[in-house]
């Protein structure tokens, strides 16, 4: 074969079942722009094509990320955002907690009233914590996906709005209509739709805003980007109610954009840090990396895999699954409508970029397999080479072959 061409081989009844008829199952075609690797309960290799070759893997990253916030913090652990009180002025320090959902912020509001603040007239938010000078793979794109990034934040930086006539309503019962909620409803009409709140201005200044609403304050002003004054003591520091384990669910099974990056900035946090960049979260990422498991041919550059400069082989990425696999139900479940057999997995997705990877129940010990294709592919490819996958294990026919 010349060199020139691109590799191709095709994989006619790629996974070959004795007692059924081989013309249930598709022809796969794979090139040298793809990566599948399938590897049972023992680490053996039961199928190999190019498992070793650097690719984009889009939100595959997660697991990564994932796979390292379990190691700095563990499954419990639980984030803190600061709260400063004084002259009718509260000042609020961020430190990158990814899940302060209005529910999270009703708690912290009971809390600062039952500790007597009260009759809040200005509200001060402290972001500094995150330096986001430069966001890899962050583009102009206002969709929810693109939502910012800010070390105080609220509802993952987004509001969910609808339209009512001509009233603009939070689509949210346990969300009030704040005014830069309500500022954002001209993009709606009478359908649901999650709104991009576009900058971490806007972030900070949507959680002063929600807080005031729930603690009862009566329209503070709201000054964001400043700094809490040297000196002053915490009136309350408030620790998340979900711990790790629950946080990674979000970025694992709904693969939030948002809470992936958060925990990937967070990875660089030492008990010394003043703030955290990119830059810094990628050495420790990718030492971390090296150290575990002797890499050298990959590239980390965000946790959520939004960036098109992230490389990670399908071997890599096996290993990852085979260290989180006690951790393997907080991936979305697939095939939920069999009862033979239980699949958790990630899928991961950008323009030409198409892979899913996760794990196979069919007994006690799972499966893993990894899929990478970066190139078109067809509608839901990825779950038709799962299912043909899962009927050749079940029949025990499942060839060992490295390509």
């Amino acid at each position: 074969m010349m060199r020139g061409c691109l590799v191709c081989i095709v994989l006619t009844c790629f996974f070959v079942a004795a007692n059924v008829d081989a013309a249930r199952f598709k022809s796969h075609e794979l090139t040298d722009q793809d990566a599948v690797l399938v590897l049972d309960a023992d680490d053996a290799t039961l199928f190999d094509w190019r498992s070793e070759q650097p690719l984009i893997p889009a939100s595959l990253t997660k697991l990564v990320t994932a796979y390292l916030a379990m190691e700095k913090w563990g499954a419990s652990h639980q984030f803190r955002t600061a709260f400063y009180y004084q002259d009718q002025t509260l000042w609020i320090q961020g430190f990158g907690d990814p899940y302060l959902v209005s529910e999270e912020i009703e708690h912290i509001a009971a809390a600062l009233v039952a500790r007597e603040v009260a009759d809040v007239k200005t509200i001060r938010t402290d972001s500094h914590f995150f330096d986001l000078e430069a966001i890899p793979g962050r583009s102009r794109v206002d969709d929810p996906y693109n939502a910012p990034l800010a070390a105080l934040s609220a509802n993952f930086n987004t509001v969910m709005l609808q339209r009512h006539g001509q009233q603009v309503v939070s689509a949210e019962p346990q969300t009030p209509l704040t005014p830069l909620a309500e500022a954002f409803g001209a993009k709606v009409g009478t359908k649901v739709s999650r709104i991009n709140l576009i900058s971490a201005q806007n972030a900070q200044r949507y959680f002063a805003e929600l807080l005031a609403a729930k603690a009862g304050w009566s329209s503070p002003k709201i000054e964001v980007d400043q700094r809490v004054p040297s000196g002053l003591k915490a009136a309350y520091v408030h620790v998340n109610s979900r711990n790790l384990a629950e946080t990674l669910r979000g970025a694992l099974e709904y693969s939030n954009n948002v809470i992936a990056n958060h925990l990937f900035l967070k990875l660089a946090e030492t008990p010394e840090s003043q703030q955290v960049s990119f830059e810094v979260a990628v050495t420790a990422a990718e030492t971390r990396l090296k150290s575990q498991f002797g890499w050298s041919n990959f590239v980390m550059r965000d946790g959520a895999g939004l960036t098109r400069d992230n490389r990670f082989s399908a071997r890599q990425l096996a290993q990852i699954l085979g260290e989180f696999q006690v951790h393997r139900h907080l991936l979305k479940p697939y095939l939920t409508q069999r009862d033979d057999v239980r699949v958790y997995a990630k899928t991961g997705t950008l323009d030409g970029v198409h892979s899913f990877a996760g794990y196979i129940e069919l007994d006690q010990r799972p499966l893993r397999f990894v899929f990478i294709f970066n190139r078109p592919m067809p509608y839901q490819f990825r779950q038709h080479l799962l299912r043909d996958l899962v009927t050749a294990l079940q029949a025990g026919t499942l060839r060992s072959e490295v390509r």
